[in-house]
């Protein structure tokens, strides 16, 4: 089951009946365009309605409404059936909204504002296959958004079972609201799956690229809902825009292709027979196998095709980016990872922003009891460099906190206690360059002293010294930056700390600190660049002109120093001539010298 939210929405106008501007008491929606007068119909209730849906089992239904909310409301039910057995429901009252598939809760939020007593109108959109069920809502009260979710059965979807077997499709809806439009039941065709395509991150044709929410460890599986029809099917994962490793269709198998060796593997299997329409779930699953590899298998419809394994020194928290690059329909993609505990479980954030000076990061979270570690207790807090997870082969760490706790030993014998001393207490810091290596430790005293507290972590770059900051102290324990602190894009935490929260640079917990503020001389764009942009510099050359003009177009850099961010373009503009030059690799240049 996965969630998604667009703008997007697809109510007939002329359907909805006529909207009186009145805004009741108490309502907190950005639109209170009410539907009638609220003293004229305040409560609003539909007893067990049932709409019959005739058969799913060829083609895709297509079922709109739209309700009116009560004002004096306490819950909902709108559920599909398959004879006796509910498909989906979706259930609300005063404080959650539930969803259930096949029987089973799949999604629980709560309700900030009860919808139920506020008079609101919800549009309900659901598609209806075989295979899966989709949903989509959208609300006055929640804002233009149009949020979908796609609902998978856990064993064998694409054998098509979903609505199979003896038994009548039905819609059943009741609760504290009205229809207010009719139920729009129909078949969708190939042009409203395209229609709706960007509304539900559906891919019925190619050229399509998503961007990946940050992944946090090495054991993860890229999950893949299919529609082969006939042609090439083609699926590459990037890296920073660099392609990494790519799966797609032969004749009479499958290949994979692995960007880092330039190795191709094919594995000769009756995936497709005489090119006919064929539904599949393709996994990619990576583990990781050492320090430095990772294993990336390749599973279709349950199968692991072992002869397609590829095994890099790529990691996949270094993956962002998946593109669709030929004619197949990809119903829906997720990405999953192994639920990891204190000390493995990880925490990031990313720090957009390129920085001079000023706060790098603030963050809060409780060391735990020391009975509640085993081996090292410690934990760990990193600034990285040009990637979000550590590495030696990839990316910086521009500072690594060690903290590192040896809590005194009590022993109680009758109505004696006698403890042993802990000395092994420390904060070690230090970073690591990948064309020098890790720095040497630079140690201190643990700051935080003791296990089962509280605590709040600040860094904050000076011009040449990370000053760091321990519950608020600004007696501050320094440390010469060897990478420029506006090199950093991640914040990461590991090891023993619990409920770590990274802080708004305004939270009373943070230290007020002057902000850096880039230049009159510099822009920052956060859009991705796509062919076909334009970026326009605007100003007045003096008349005479006698001087010179440079312009560099840089990633993740504030300054053209080798191996720290990457350059992409220069201009440069004298009287006598001009030249441009465009790069496509980080410069190298030891920053150390």
């Amino acid at each position: 089951m996965t969630g998604y939210q667009f703008k997007l929405p697809t109510t007939p106008p002329s359907l909805v009946p006529e909207i009186i501007d009145r805004k009741p008491k108490g309502y907190q929606g950005y639109d209170w365009g009410k539907l009638y007068h609220d003293k004229d119909c305040q409560i609003r209730h539909t007893d067990k309605t049932t709409y019959p849906l005739g058969n799913i089992t060829d083609g895709e239904l297509l079922v709109n409404f739209t309700l009116w909310t009560s004002s004096k409301g306490k819950n909902g039910t709108i559920e599909v059936f398959h004879g006796t057995e509910s498909i989906i429901q979706l259930y609300a009252n005063a404080t959650m909204i539930t969803h259930t598939f096949k029987g089973k809760i799949v999604k629980e939020f709560p309700q900030p504002v009860n919808m139920l007593e506020k008079g609101v109108t919800l549009f309900a959109s659901f598609r209806l296959t075989k295979y899966y069920v989709w949903s989509g809502f959208s609300s006055n009260l929640w804002g233009s958004e149009f949020s979908v979710t796609k609902y998978w059965h856990d064993t064998k979807w694409w054998d098509g079972q979903l609505f199979k077997g003896n038994g009548s499709n039905t819609l059943k809806i009741f609760g504290d609201f009205v229809t207010i439009t009719p139920v729009i039941i129909r078949t969708l065709n190939d042009e409203d799956k395209k229609n709706f395509s960007e509304a539900y991150t559906h891919v019925v044709d190619t050229g399509h690229t998503f961007d990946l929410p940050t992944i946090y460890n090495e054991n993860v599986t890229f999950r893949f809902y299919c529609k082969y029809k006939g042609e090439l099917a083609e699926i590459r994962l990037y890296s920073n825009r660099k392609p990494i490793l790519e799966w797609y269709n032969l004749e009479h198998g499958i290949a994979t292709k692995d960007y880092a060796e330039g190795k191709t593997r094919r594995t000769e299997i009756p995936f497709i027979i005489n090119k006919e329409t064929k539904v599949f779930e393709l996994n990619i699953i990576a583990n990781k196998t050492s320090d430095t590899m990772t294993k990336y298998e390749f599973e279709i419809n349950g199968v692991k095709y072992l002869d397609s394994t590829i095994i890099t020194a790529v990691p996949p928290w270094k993956i962002d980016q998946i593109k669709i690059l030929s004619k197949f329909e990809l119903f829906d993609y997720n990405v999953t990872e192994e639920e990891l505990k204190m000390p493995n479980k990880k925490f990031k954030k990313y720090l957009p922003d390129l920085k001079r000076f000023g706060n790098i990061v603030c963050l809060e979270g409780k060391v735990p009891k020391a009975e509640n570690m085993t081996g090292e207790k410690s934990f760990q807090v990193y600034l990285l460099n040009g990637e979000n997870d550590i590495s030696e082969i990839y990316g910086g760490t521009a500072l690594l906190l060690n903290f590192v706790f040896d809590p005194d030993n009590y022993t109680k014998l009758e109505k004696n206690i006698t403890y042993i001393e802990g000395k092994n207490s420390a904060l070690y810091i230090k970073s690591f360059f990948h064309t020098k290596g890790w720095g040497k430790n630079q140690t201190h005293k643990n700051p935080i002293g003791h296990t089962d507290v509280p605590v709040t972590i600040q860094i904050i770059a000076g011009e040449q010294y990370f000053n760091i900051s321990i519950n608020g102290a600004t007696d501050f324990i320094h440390y010469y930056y060897l990478i420029p602190p506006w090199t950093i894009n991640y914040a990461m935490v590991t090891g023993y700390l619990q409920d770590v929260k990274f802080l708004e640079v305004n939270d009373k917990k943070c230290l007020k600190v002057k902000e850096y503020v880039l230049p009159s001389n510099i822009a920052k764009t956060d859009k991705g660049l796509v062919e076909g942009d334009q970026i326009i510099i605007k100003g007045q050359v003096p008349n005479p002109f006698n001087g010179s003009i440079m312009v560099n177009l840089m990633h993740r850099a504030l300054t053209a120093i080798r191996n720290v961010g990457e350059i992409i373009y220069v201009l440069y503009i004298s009287s006598r001539h001009s030249e441009n030059n465009a790069f496509n690799v980080s410069i190298l240049f030891n920053i150390y010298n």
